[in-house]
């Protein structure tokens, strides 16, 4: 439903519907009268903003009427299309960025993780517990002018890799920490982009980024990929905070990654 204006009536008019029952009409103190905001259909909007003051049940992704969540924003939002942080957030539910490519442009906000984060669950995994993002099926993450800060905090207590395989019992990975802030597996193909102003801290899971890839029998690399653009970064700034366990800053388990001139990682306490 599209946003917009009824014109100021000087007083109570009176009209008749097609059944010819009597309706009034009036319009508010100011003039104007806000269009009801609606649910967002799952890839339906070219641009969609995100605010602390948002809600993903009533608002509709435009400015005037912002989502509350990345989870949302992102499954809102076309390929090729652009979702807006307005605020700082706390982010509780994986982003799942799903065969499509997906800017977020930050404004300069932080999103930090939730102490509190959502499972999500998947038939290769059962149970999990995700990262902020996961970009999966060809998709593109690209992120400028944006904090993610994972706050050292994890869902569960194992820093081990997840199981994975429909066929594979007593996976128990809801008692294994998350991957990374986000996760591009090696057979989902995923590219994430760090462009400038974009900064990855404090992470509490096995990683920041996570990617992989392979090559078959005769030599085809096909797999997941990073780019650290110029005024890119991963780090550590929390002197409060321990970390507990992890890997690495990057986990790359045979995928691609890049670093421009002017991108760095630095900093990252314990590892």
């Amino acid at each position: 439903m599209a946003l917009g204006a009824v014109p100021a009536l000087a007083q109570t008019a009176a009209t008749e519907d097609p059944e010819g029952v009597s309706v009034e009409q009036q319009a508010d103190s100011e003039g104007e009268k806000d269009v009801e905001p609606r649910a967002v259909e799952e890839n339906s909007l070219d641009v969609v903003y995100v605010s602390n003051q948002g809600s993903d049940t009533d608002g509709d992704g435009s400015e005037k009427h912002p989502l509350a969540s990345l989870a949302e924003a992102v499954s809102a939002v076309k390929d090729g299309g652009t979702v807006y942080v307005m605020s700082d957030l706390s982010i509780a539910k994986m982003a799942y960025v799903n065969g499509k490519s997906v800017t977020i442009d930050g404004g300069k906000h932080v999103v930090t993780r939730a102490d509190e984060f959502e499972k999500s669950q998947d038939l290769n995994r059962g149970g999990f517990n995700g990262s902020m993002f996961e970009v999966a099926n060809g998709a593109t993450l690209r992120l400028k002018s944006i904090t993610l800060d994972d706050a050292m905090l994890h869902e569960g207590s194992e820093f081990v890799e997840e199981k994975t395989g429909q066929d594979v019992s007593d996976k128990n990975n809801e008692a294994k920490v998350q991957s990374g802030i986000i996760t591009a597996f090696g057979d989902g193909h995923g590219h994430v982009i760090l462009g400038e102003g974009t900064i990855l801290k404090n992470y509490g899971g096995l990683c920041a980024v996570r990617v992989g890839g392979n090559r078959d029998a005769d030599g085809n690399w096909s797999g997941s990929t990073l780019l650290m653009e110029s005024g890119s970064m991963i780090c550590d700034r929390s002197s409060s905070v321990a970390r507990e366990g992890g890997f690495a800053a990057i986990w790359n388990q045979g995928g691609k990654v890049e670093m421009q001139e002017g991108s760095s990682i630095e900093h990252v306490n314990g590892r």
